[in-house]
């Protein structure tokens, strides 16, 4: 059984080891995830490189959370017998054994995502076919990576209450996660559970704060923004604060 599992193992590096395409080792490190989030495979991978030591930590798709496969030895292979490994790389092995199966992953750099190739071995006389599946992933993006325009905002109208409207047009180039409740940061007034960003109205001639909104749920909310001035006509501007990720964009001023 050792010298099927070993020829098998053989035969499929082969497949990857045939292409010219060499990657750096580095580029295989990082956090990943799988492109399709209905995968019932590998949902995401966070892989290690120190010098030519990979480690790989997978998590599967399970309910209602991610089986954590744990913290994995891997193998890189280059080219040749004589190849500089961190430099010429083309696959990284790692194989994951549970009481049932055993899983072989083949990992490989395609362009700016990384391919999976993971060959299921059942080993528990269940009779169920072995597979093989390939799955593309992704690097994940840290909320605090994007980049967010700077919001435009017009005059809509004003209300018989004397509340002035002013929509954030773009408010579509934003995510919701902007707006989650985030009890983990400082609260607004009374409420411990405010969104990650807050809204600001100010006064664009004196710099004042006039307004603000700290329990937005939505990115749709932006269209709702609002306050009552003051004065008969002025000019305003809005500040977003992304309290989570230390960033503010500021937007263009206009008259009311």
């Amino acid at each position: 059984m050792k010298k099927i599992a070993v020829g098998i193992t053989i035969c499929f590096l082969s497949l990857f080891i045939v292409t010219t395409a060499f990657a750096s080792l580095t580029q295989f490190a990082g956090d990943w995830e799988n492109v399709n989030p209905d995968t019932r495979g590998v949902t995401a991978l966070k892989i290690t490189v120190t010098g030519t030591d990979v480690k790989v930590h997978a998590w599967g798709q399970c309910h209602p959370t991610d089986c954590d496969w744990g913290n994995m030895q891997a193998y890189a292979y280059g080219p040749n017998v004589s190849s500089n490994l961190p430099a010429t790389a083309q696959a990284v092995s790692v194989v994951h054994k549970e009481s049932f199966a055993e899983r072989l992953m083949i990992l490989r750099s395609s362009g700016t995502q990384l391919q999976a190739a993971t060959y299921t071995r059942f080993t528990d006389n269940s009779g169920r076919t072995n597979y093989a599946d390939v799955e593309m992933f992704k690097r994940k993006v840290s909320p605090c990576d994007k980049q967010y325009p700077h919001p435009q905002i017009k005059f809509d109208h004003k209300d018989s209450e004397g509340r002035v409207y002013i929509p954030v047009v773009n408010w579509p180039a934003y995510d919701n996660e902007m707006f989650r409740k985030a009890p983990e940061l400082p609260p607004c007034g009374l409420n411990t559970n405010s969104a990650r960003t807050w809204i600001d109205i100010y006064n664009a001639a004196t710099n004042d704060r006039i307004y603000g909104f700290c329990a937005f749920d939505s990115k749709d909310d932006m269209k709702g923004i609002w306050f009552k001035p003051t004065t008969r006509t002025g000019q305003v501007y809005i500040i977003i604060n992304d309290r989570a990720c230390k960033k503010t964009y500021k937007s263009n001023t206009i008259r009311y």
